[in-house]
């Protein structure tokens, strides 16, 4: 049967000689690279199929000839390969589907030249802060002919993990280098530097770098924990020495504000430990959580404790209030 479609005469017994347009296999012919092209940089494939119809094309790739993977396709008779994902011997092939029929060209031979690997430290991030003895995690991702074996982790020089996936541990308080090397078989090299540092508290307010930056503040600036971010009567420094959140008025989720345990001297990260009794509230309330400390229960049980006294003191001052009103009328 002709390649692309012909027309061929058919014989019936009972129709005679019938003609009959018939479409053989597709036959597509690579046309470039030639056989043994050196491949340094994008490289330009083209083909040519006898069909003056447009089908869709696949480039494709192997080193044995067995397993082929793709470079592209396209609806075009030419594409261009920006790289070859490995160096050496390359076979090239184009596989074109058109109207149902499918055409393979023969297969190209051509050599690569070594790809220079390409390394990118995702993790930790550039000035990162950790705190002291914590685990530092270290991710890589890469382009070339590299194995997790050449790839080699480094901290101020010295190898301390391989692999594109790996940890350090046990990082002294202070700046460090954090160094990820590469070097393929074909010995070309890459080398990223990341610095990062561990503990340290560079703006000197008493609280270390790693749980500002982790609790969104500025281990820059000297004064931004003065505040009282949540309102809970704690000052944002005093959180972090009482272990609780600073954005959290509750840290313990235990219905007693942050603010009131510190002062009470009970644990506002403990859910477990609370200031059950009016005894145990601290004189004064801190400023800003009284509302906070509303609906607290009494050693009996009761809602009485806290809640009446407000109460009363409320019912004091509108009292007083009134009083005053009609003394300076009078004295009118």
């Amino acid at each position: 049967v002709p390649a692309d479609a012909a027309e061929v005469d058919v014989t019936s017994p009972r129709l005679g000689s019938v003609p009959v347009r018939v479409r053989g296999p597709l036959t597509v012919t690579m046309t470039a690279p030639e056989p043994d092209h050196v491949v340094d940089g994008p490289l330009r494939v083209t083909w040519r199929a006898p069909s003056a119809e447009v089908g869709t094309a696949l480039v494709e790739a192997s080193v044995d000839g067995r397993t082929w993977w793709p470079l592209g396709s396209t609806t075009d008779q030419e594409l261009l390969v920006e790289a070859l994902p490995v160096s050496g011997s390359v076979r090239l092939r184009v596989q074109v589907a058109l109207a149902g029929r499918v055409g393979v060209s023969q297969e190209v031979e051509v050599s690569a030249a070594p790809v220079s690997p390409q390394v990118l430290v995702v993790a930790p991030s550039a000035d990162s802060h950790h705190a002291s003895d914590d685990v530092v995690e270290l991710i890589a991702v890469t382009t070339g002919d590299v194995t997790d074996d050449d790839l080699v982790w480094e901290v101020d020089g010295d190898e301390v993990a391989r692999g594109r996936h790996a940890v350090a541990t046990g990082l002294a308080d202070g700046s460090h280098e954090v160094t990820l090397r590469a070097i393929d078989r074909s010995a070309a090299a890459a080398r990223m530097v990341v610095p990062i540092v561990v503990g340290g508290d560079q703006d000197g307010d008493g609280v270390p770098d790693a749980w500002e930056v982790e609790a969104g503040f500025d281990p820059l600036d000297p004064h931004d924990l003065l505040g009282d971010t949540d309102g809970d009567g704690l000052r944002d420094a005093d959180e972090f020495a009482a272990g609780t959140a600073p954005d959290l008025v509750d840290t313990d989720a235990d219905g007693v504000a942050d603010g009131i345990e510190v002062a009470a001297g009970t644990d506002a990260a403990d859910p477990a430990v609370t200031p059950t009794s009016i005894h145990h509230w601290p004189d004064p309330l801190p400023t800003g959580i009284v509302t906070a400390a509303m609906g607290v229960e009494d050693q009996d049980g009761s809602w009485w404790g806290l809640r009446g006294i407000l109460a009363v003191a409320v019912a004091l001052v509108v009292v007083v209030d009134v009083v005053l009103v009609v003394r300076r009328r009078r004295a009118r």
